[in-house]
């Protein structure tokens, strides 16, 4: 798919390459990737939700290259990514006001364990500067 703005997007065991992909307007998650065939491919993601933004679960794979997050509501404890069972890598920034940038940017489970990565853990790392942007995160067994 290239150049696509639309609403939610549902891939089970499914190959998908996007170049260009805007989704929003609709109640998250605004992409689902599951089924242990699945595997997506994101060069320049962009939205404007509250989270997920992208839920990969049941063994897919997703891959984000060059995120733009702009949540226009507050997300709460929302992440913008959920990775559930599978395997995933996001690089992606995030602008906005404060007070609605996700804090809880990834959230990861794998084999029942559940990982939170938040926003001061990107910053503790040194991947993330002044709250915006994420170099790379990796998820997955």
């Amino acid at each position: 798919m290239e150049d696509v703005a639309a609403t939610r997007f549902h891939f089970k065991n499914q190959q998908v390459w996007c170049r260009q992909f805007n989704t929003e307007f609709h109640k998250p998650p605004y992409v689902l990737n599951e089924g242990p065939q699945g595997s997506l491919w994101i060069l320049g993601y962009k939205t404007e939700g509250a989270g997920p933004l992208i839920e990969t679960r049941d063994g897919a794979r997703t891959e984000v290259l060059g995120g733009m997050v702009y949540p226009i509501d507050a997300p709460g404890e929302n992440a913008a990514f959920v990775v559930d069972n599978a395997s995933a890598s996001f690089s992606w920034s995030e602008t906005g006001r404060p007070e609605k940038m996700f804090r809880n940017q990834v959230r990861e489970t794998q084999s029942g364990r559940t990982h939170t990565h938040t926003q001061q853990d990107a910053m503790a790392a040194g991947v993330q500067r002044g709250g915006r942007a994420t170099g790379l995160y990796r998820a997955g067994p």
